[in-house]
């Protein structure tokens, strides 16, 4: 699947930034789904990717498949799926969150926060805790339309840089919306 300029410039900045731990924001329609399954791609690191709604484990499970990962390369985790860990693991956080002892920190590389304006809740920050995000400076992606929060909780106690940014107004201007 290609990539549109602005994508590929997503995958640049998050390569070229230092920080280990990088907002990413994105309109709603501007694909931040292909985009970071590509950045998981790329990487090709035993990576989590982090999502809150069934609807949203199934689209990336589905799109996935479309970014050129095989099903065998695909694990679930969710109310029905607890399966082990492999290349590309894709997760309801919550499912998760209640699981935490089935799997080991060494068996994430690089999390994906789908969403990311929720990462401030406890069940995240288990889930970053428990696989050493910070203290061993793993690799911490959040992708969201929504980067300011309602409550004023600050994702930048999360993600220590915001890589990429582009506005409603911009997506629009470039005729991707």
């Amino acid at each position: 699947m290609k990539l549109h300029e602005y994508q590929e410039n997503v995958l640049k900045a998050c390569k070229n930034d230092p920080s280990h731990s990088q907002l990413i924001s994105m309109p709603t329609g501007t694909g931040k789904t292909i985009t970071f399954l590509h950045l998981a791609k790329r990487f090709n690191k035993k990576t989590l990717i982090i999502v809150h709604r069934e609807e949203l484990l199934k689209q990336t499970y589905e799109k996935a498949k479309l970014c050129g990962f095989s099903e065998k390369e695909i694990f679930l985790v969710s109310a029905e799926k607890k399966e082990k860990f492999g290349l590309l693991n894709i997760a309801m956080v919550q499912s998760l969150n209640r699981n935490l002892e089935k799997y080991h920190e060494d068996d994430i590389e690089l999390i994906i926060v789908d969403e990311a304006h929720h990462a401030t809740a406890q069940s995240y920050l288990n889930i970053f805790n428990h696989f050493k995000v910070f203290e061993n400076k793993k690799y911490l992606f959040g992708f969201t339309a929504t980067p300011l929060r309602g409550d004023k909780d600050c994702l930048s106690n999360i993600f220590h840089s915001h890589s990429f940014k582009m506005t409603l107004s911009e997506a629009t201007q470039l005729g991707y919306i």
